[in-house]
């Protein structure tokens, strides 16, 4: 069943304005609508995959009162972006096969792995054409 998770602006705004503490978050399904300060996201196995939270009270340090929590890789798509974007940090397994990747290449105690294995996370041109990243060079 699809589940449409809305961040209702207005009663964040409200809130603040008022000073009150009311839940700006909806669950829409076709059945219902549910309203809440925090939501988990479940895989089918009950595992937790993501939280969506709403703390007025304690803010992150940008000052953000709403965000989403997760220990999953995430996959970020700039809808303005030229070209495509490419998967970003220090991956220790290939972003598409998951394969290991092999950044055992150093010079007096440095890597000199190239960034495209630690940061990137391919391990091959066809791991990296799979992802639609045509220009990929290994």
């Amino acid at each position: 069943m699809k589940t449409i998770i809305h961040v209702n602006q207005h009663v964040i705004k409200a809130n603040r304005k008022n000073g009150t503490n009311e839940p700006c978050l909806t669950t829409k399904t076709y059945k219902s609508n549910d309203y809440g300060h925090e939501v988990i996201i479940r895989d089918d196995a009950g595992n937790e995959v993501a939280r969506v939270v709403y703390r007025p009270d304690k803010p992150l340090s940008c000052g953000a009162h709403c965000w989403i929590e997760t220990q999953n890789r995430v996959e970020v798509i700039d809808h303005n972006a030229p070209f495509t974007t490419l998967p970003y940090g220090r991956f220790t397994e290939c972003t598409v096969c998951e394969g290991k990747l092999r950044c055992e290449n150093t010079i007096a105690g440095k890597s000199t792995d190239p960034e495209h294995l630690t940061y990137h996370g391919y391990c091959s041109t066809n791991c990296a054409s799979k992802s639609n990243y045509v220009n990929y060079q290994i």
